[in-house]
């Protein structure tokens, strides 16, 4: 670290030290916010290049030794959490970010590190229910069934460490052997994330997180048949019910037992859960809080409120179905995902007594990694999003290059043709 402070750019070999520490002294000279960018393909190393420059500003900064060693434990805590939760295996990388992250450090005119914060953004949420063949889904599903107690994993989650399931499974992903090298890996992975979550959460939240997370799993197990008509594009005729027949999904009360089909007047429903899914639907709901039937008739049905009227139930044909079980799961996730972002930031970023409402004063560093260029056999809206952004980013790049190299060349006096 020190063979690279105060050093001009070109004067040391190449490394992300360089970048950071002229952000850095830009910062204190200008008083001005500065951004490092870092783009590339997929599997360049964005996210552990993010890594080094966070933690060359860590170190340089005048932040007192104690003050300094607890943010830059929170950053260091944080990456499993959000490795865990964000990523996933890709064809091309076996550790690939599917979401960007903006970092902000934050310091006072002095130079002292003050806090830091996490933004994120265009999370991947499609990879929850779809894997492209040869990918796996988010990191934490595996580390889960390999990592969490035997008897809470089976009894509580009702969830077998090497069971086959459809959101896991879906794009070809073997299931774990117990003892194998596998298993032994997202095992240690799994006692990473617990000991780094421990910074951020309490071990009752802790057991919240997993038990959403397993019911993700179960409601993907959950499969549909047709009663009918039920394969048609359309939505069907409206059956109009009782308002006090609305779809229920308040916490838990009484029995399980399904009563969708009887309260939303059910003759005219196209499809219904499988029997054979039925269990998954009951642990799904269970864990997640909520009546069976109230699930099960939101899936099935399309509850439709007009203003002076009663309530109107749309059957769902078995497309809409599975769309509406896969916008559930995708919806619960993302939402999952912003919940850690949230108590990371709010340990770590800013929410302190000594940083409250003295944001204005500060200035910061800000690190942009966003997820790499990839082009699949089917691409996600995330991706596509993704993908434009670094075409603009490299446009920008270059533009930037060429001028600033003009700009020297006219410098020295030389004859140059400019570009455009």
């Amino acid at each position: 670290v020190g063979e690279y402070r105060n050093k001009s750019l070109g004067s040391m070999p190449p490394h992300p030290y360089s970048i950071a520490d002229t952000a850095y002294r830009h910062l204190l000279r200008q008083r001005q916010n500065q951004a490092l960018v870092i783009s590339g393909e997929s599997g360049a190393g964005k996210t552990e290049t993010a890594k080094v420059t966070m933690h060359y500003l860590t170190q340089v900064s005048r932040t007192d030794a104690a003050v300094g060693g607890q943010i830059q434990e929170r950053i260091i805590n944080s990456n499993p959490i959000l490795e865990s939760f964000g990523n996933a295996s890709t064809v091309r990388n076996q550790n690939s970010s599917r979401f960007g992250k903006y970092n902000e450090m934050f310091f006072n005119p002095v130079g002292s590190l003050m806090y830091a914060g996490i933004r994120t953004y265009l999370l991947e949420s499609s990879r929850v229910v779809q894997q492209q063949q040869g990918e796996r889904n988010f990191h934490v599903f595996y580390e889960m069934l390999a990592g969490l107690n035997e008897e809470y994993l089976e009894e509580t989650l009702q969830l077998d460490a090497s069971g086959y399931y459809r959101l896991l499974h879906g794009g070809g992903a073997p299931t774990l052997v117990p003892g194998s090298p596998e298993a032994l890996r997202e095992k240690r992975k799994f006692e990473e994330l617990t000991k780094a979550m421990g910074s951020f959460v309490s071990p009752e939240e802790h057991k919240e997180f997993w038990e959403l997370v397993a019911a993700l799993i179960h409601l993907g197990e959950v499969q549909f048949m047709e009663i009918g008509g039920g394969a048609s594009g359309g939505g069907g005729d409206c059956t109009p019910v009782r308002q006090r027949g609305s779809i229920s999904m308040s916490p838990l009360e009484g029995s399980p037992t399904s009563q969708a089909t009887t309260e939303a007047g059910g003759g005219d429903a196209k499809v219904q859960v499988h029997p054979d899914s039925l269990d998954s639907l009951a642990q799904a709901a269970f864990l997640l809080g909520i009546q069976q039937g109230g699930l099960e008739q939101a899936l099935i049905y399309k509850e439709m409120n007009v203003k002076g009227r009663s309530t109107i139930f749309c059957p769902r044909t078995h497309q809409q179905a599975v769309q509406t079980q896969q916008s559930i799961i995708k919806i619960l996730y993302k939402r999952l995902f912003d919940k850690i972002v949230e108590r990371i930031n709010e340990t770590s970023a800013g929410k302190s007594d000594m940083c409250a409402g003295q944001e204005s004063r500060y200035s910061s560093i800000g690190t942009l990694d966003i997820y790499g260029f990839e082009r699949l056999g089917t691409n996600s809206f995330e991706q596509l999003c993704i993908n434009l952004a670094n075409e603009r980013l490299q446009q920008f790049f270059i533009e930037e290059v060429l001028e600033a190299e003009q700009r020297v060349y006219e410098e020295e006096g030389l004859r140059i043709q400019r570009f455009p």
